[in-house]
């Protein structure tokens, strides 16, 4: 990969307003695919595959708490606010986008199977 090649969850909130000028990207036009990224782009710029850190697993963006770590707290019964308390540096945000990021990766992963 060279410096000029990015991934879609690598662009800043002001390459996707681009994008979505570009494309016209209006409720109203049928861009399924770019519109599924344009959704992701606020949950994948606070979390990220870091090869080194928790094995390349999904991350929060500058912790090494994963998202499987934050699904298997709540799985097991703590809420948010318990979460939260636990690591100081989070905000209700990033929990949002671990659930945001569970719910496109289960979405992403029944496509591939019903095609």
């Amino acid at each position: 990969m060279t410096g000029e090649d990015r991934r879609y969850d690598q662009l800043g909130p002001d390459e996707w307003t681009w994008l979505e000028q570009a494309f016209d990207l209006t409720p109203n036009r049928s861009f399924p695919f770019l519109q599924q990224l344009l959704a992701m782009s606020s949950s994948t710029t606070m979390i990220t595959c870091t090869p080194g850190v928790r094995s390349g697993k999904p991350c929060l963006a500058g912790t090494r708490i994963s998202v499987s770590d934050v699904l298997e707290y709540l799985a097991s019964g703590m809420n948010q606010g318990e979460i939260l308390a636990d690591f100081p540096d989070l905000k209700p945000e990033h929990i949002q986008a671990v659930l945001r990021y569970a719910a496109e990766r289960e979405k992403r992963l029944s496509e591939l199977t019903v095609a």
